[in-house]
Parts: structure tokens; sequence; C-alpha cells
């Protein structure tokens, strides 16, 4: 009898293994193919674009990526326009509360409650902001304001209430 190890094993092993073998190799092949494939590529890159070619045309190939970007960004505003011309102002009110459909009743009912809030949180933001402004100048006077000038003001309101207190 011979010593074969693979007329010895159980049919299924035997069976397994080789499909694993002859899936090696078909890999390899195909590893080999690609590699010869990449190889043939770098190589006629190398050729194109070597490094001395590279440094000599180094404008040249700047110039045309910053081109290539400067029409992405044209295609891009030409789509899409640009901050300035949609301003979250301009966006309409349901976009901006999250109702993708306000045209079913439950959702134009949801719609108008989130608008109504909305909008008050606009006329507070909108009173707050010109609040602050009112605060920030007064703080601006008073800081530009002398001593001096602060002394003679609370003598004259000091003059002022000692005159309505005579009469």
């Amino acid at each position: 009898m011979k010593n074969n190890s693979r007329a010895q094993r159980p049919p299924k092993t035997r069976n397994s293994e080789e499909y694993n073998q002859k899936a090696r190799e078909c890999m390899a092949r195909k590893h080999a193919e690609q590699s010869e494939a990449q190889s043939k590529e770098a190589k006629a890159i190398q050729k194109d674009y070597s490094r001395i070619s590279y440094i000599c045309h180094c404008d040249i190939i700047l110039d045309q990526a910053q081109l290539a970007r400067q029409n992405r960004n044209r295609k891009h505003v030409e789509q899409h326009g640009t901050q300035n011309e949609y301003s979250a102002r301009n966006v309409q009110p349901h976009y901006l509360l999250g109702l993708r459909d306000s045209t079913s009743p439950q959702n134009q009912h949801l719609y108008e409650k989130k608008l109504r809030i909305w909008e008050l949180e606009r006329r507070e933001r909108k009173a707050k902001a010109e609040e602050e402004k009112i605060q920030a100048r007064m703080e601006k006077v008073w800081a530009n304001l002398d001593k001096e000038q602060l002394q003679d003001w609370a003598q004259k309101l000091n003059a002022m209430e000692a005159h309505k207190c005579q009469a």
C-alpha cells in the first residue's frame, strides 16, 4: 500500500482541500496578472510624469488643477446658488421646522402651531437683539463720559431737586 495521505483521509476533507488548493492557485494567477498590469501602468506613468518633468511643468500642472477646482466651484454655485442668495431668512418656515409635508390636516395643524411658536421666538430674538444694541450704546456713552462731566451732571441734578423742594 502506498503512503498517500490524501487516500487515507475521508472524502469530504480531501474535496475541501482540493477546492482550497485550486482557489489558492486561481488567486495567485489573478494576483500575478494584476501585478503585471499594475507594473505596466506604473511604468507608463513614470514615463509620462517623471519627477523631472513634474518639476519642469509644475506651474502648468498646478494651473490645470486650479482651473478644475474653479470649474467645480462654478458648477456648484450654478446648481445651488451662493449662501447669500439662499439665506435662512428666505427659507420657508416649514423647512426650518422640520415638516416635510404640510398638506395633510394633522401636519397642517402641527405646522401652524410650530409656525406660531417660531414667529413668537423670532420676535423675542429681535426684541432681545434691539435691547442688547441699546445697552451696548448706553455702556459706550457711559464709558466716554469723564468724571468731571459726571460731577457736573450730579450737581445739576442736585440743584434741580433743591429747586423743586423750594417750590
